[in-house]
């Protein structure tokens, strides 16, 4: 017998989970993974599902969905879905996963306006002719986008220029990654909002050295990478200047300004009560090392006539 998803299955499931509301109006998230689903019918009375997880089951289509326009994340991962149809009607729909299917072109999404995040990982994309990335320009909210795994060979790269918002972009094991000599620089250097590739951090320090690296070559790079140093080393030195400042201050005044005061505060309560002080811009970034308790509990106690003292002694050093 096939495995169908409609209303009645759906009915039969919430009926045995405590964590569904009765009426199925009522929920507006949904758990129907691992049923082995092979097809899904006109589902009704889902107005208010905004999450529907339909992954791992044996999808071949996308149907039925057409009521489901308030859904927000649909999870369609590890099916057999060969092609992208069916979704105009899910406007709201911000997360779309259809990770591991069978699927070969990027297409019908020019309706889906709020989409942000995209994973058509481990699919089928470029096997047939293109991949067709280039229907991905009219999602201009995308943020996320997964083609990892995949047979992409065609260059992407000046489609990818014109999502604007791109910020986090996956991409290996694709063939088309070995036309390029530098693939990270060129990406890095490129798409100029990107924050994440491959699942590794783009820092400020490798946008500076990916930036020398095209002004300059590999000498370029290596100057600004040594001159980060520098600046590091020197940031450090001013940080431990500071603590030892720190030090000397608690140890010569400790006695006059914790008299009678409660010793337990942290130093997040120094940057919010006086955030522009002189002692707190001085010591700002050397916190983890000291415990300076007495001047935290000034603070803390508004001790006025300590903490006047406190200000006038930092003021005329």
């Amino acid at each position: 017998m096939e495995c169908i998803l409609n209303n009645e299955e759906i009915k039969k499931v919430v009926e045995k989970n405590e964590a569904y509301y009765a009426l199925i109006e009522l929920n507006d998230v949904l758990y129907l993974n691992n049923k082995l689903y092979r097809k899904i019918e006109n589902l009704q009375n889902l107005q208010n599902l905004k999450t529907l997880y339909l992954n791992n089951n044996a999808l071949e289509s996308i149907n039925g969905l057409d009521s489901c326009v308030n859904l927000i994340a649909l999870y369609l991962n590890c099916n057999k879905i060969s092609k992208i149809e069916n979704l105009d009607c899910l406007k709201k729909l911000r997360i779309l996963n259809l990770e591991d299917n069978n699927i070969c072109v990027i297409e019908n999404l020019d309706n889906l306006n709020c989409l942000e995040d995209l994973n058509l990982s481990n699919n089928c994309l470029g096997s047939k002719n293109s991949a067709k990335v280039c229907n991905l320009q009219k999602n201009k909210c995308l943020s996320i986008l997964n083609l990892s795994n995949n047979q992409i060979n065609e260059d992407i790269l000046h489609i990818l220029t014109s999502i604007e918002n791109l910020s986090i972009l996956y991409l290996m094991n694709n063939p088309m990654l070995s036309t390029y000599k530098n693939y990270r620089k060129v990406f890095v250097h490129t798409l100029k909002s990107l924050t994440f590739l491959d699942y590794r951090p783009i820092t400020k320090d490798e946008r500076r050295c990916v930036q020398a690296f095209f002004v300059g070559g590999l000498t370029g790079e290596h100057e600004e990478l040594e001159r980060i140093k520098r600046e590091k080393k020197m940031n450090h030195e001013h940080s431990v200047e500071c603590k030892n400042t720190v030090i000397y201050m608690h140890k010569r005044h400790a006695n006059t300004y914790s008299r009678n005061v409660p010793l337990q505060m942290t130093s997040r309560a120094l940057i919010v009560k006086a955030p522009q002080h002189p002692f707190c811009l001085l010591c700002r970034g050397v916190f983890i090392y000291a415990h300076i308790t007495y001047i935290f509990c000034i603070y803390k106690t508004c001790a006025l006539q300590r903490l006047a003292d406190f200000r006038r002694y930092i003021m005329n050093k």
